[in-house]
């Protein structure tokens, strides 16, 4: 889960809600407050290692953009695929039914003009 996201759910469960916190191979209960209080210690500390390393390393906050971007870039480009792709079947669909339309208004022709031929020599 995303870091920025985690304390927003934590916030989402009542006050009895029951959290657990993976140590090693383990899930242990946890007190919701103590949950809070240790995420907002944790996003804390990294907001602080971030801003030491970016101003020890300035390269390293654009690095940390650019990472952060690919990460985003990646299932909007995606997500565009899959809407082209989904576009382009549902125009192929369009055409398909466009031209079974035409060849059913064509029978139809025929066939009432059939009726009226049959009707004729009757």
């Amino acid at each position: 889960m995303d870091d920025t996201q985690l304390p927003l759910e934590l916030d989402l469960l009542k006050s009895g809600g029951e959290v657990y916190k993976l140590i090693g191979p383990v899930l242990v209960k946890q007190d919701l407050e103590e949950a809070k209080q240790n995420v907002t210690k944790r996003m804390d500390y990294i907001r602080n290692m971030q801003a030491k390393a970016c101003a020890e390393n300035p390269s390293s906050l654009l690095k940390m953009d650019i990472e952060t971007l690919e990460t985003e870039i990646i299932p909007i480009q995606n997500s565009i695929l899959i809407k082209k792709r989904t576009d382009d079947l549902l125009s192929g669909l369009d055409k398909k039914q466009d031209a079974h339309r035409e060849s059913i208004s064509k029978l139809q022709q025929q066939y009432q003009q059939a009726q009226v031929k049959a009707s004729m020599k009757t």
